[in-house]
């Protein structure tokens, strides 16, 4: 994927990737009060982040590091998942959203030489 595709741009401080987010622990969904509490032992960077619950299970998170500027409080100490984006977000998901400053672009030259089945993969990941 990172041969493919390049994001550029940069933070617009639109406070999207702070806000009404999914945290994950290797791949699966932080999802539960349960699994929250454990992630938190294990990861105790993550304090900033409060789950938002609905019914029972938790639907996304928030960061209260984040200031009426839309800038983190704490960038410097940021959690892995805040440093790497917008990288970990897209590679996971297969899309950035428009308001954060960040443009995804397929190397259309790298593309073209895929395997047919492969460039079928990549376009249903990320179909731009």
């Amino acid at each position: 994927k990172q041969d493919i595709f390049e994001i550029r741009g940069a933070c617009k401080h639109s406070g999207n990737c702070c806000r009404g987010v999914m945290l994950y622990d290797q791949g699966k969904a932080i999802d539960t009060i349960s699994q929250w509490a454990q992630f938190k032992l294990e990861n105790p960077n993550y304090f900033s982040f409060s789950p938002v619950i609905d019914s029972t299970k938790i639907s996304q998170y928030n960061c209260s590091s984040l200031n009426c500027h839309n800038q983190c409080d704490r960038y410097n100490s940021r959690p892995k998942v805040c440093q790497n984006y917008p990288y970990s977000f897209f590679y996971q998901h297969g899309f950035i959203y428009e308001s954060c400053g960040y443009i995804v672009h397929r190397n259309i030259a790298k593309f073209r030489l895929l395997f047919p089945s492969v460039k079928k993969a990549v376009h249903e990941f990320c179909p731009i």
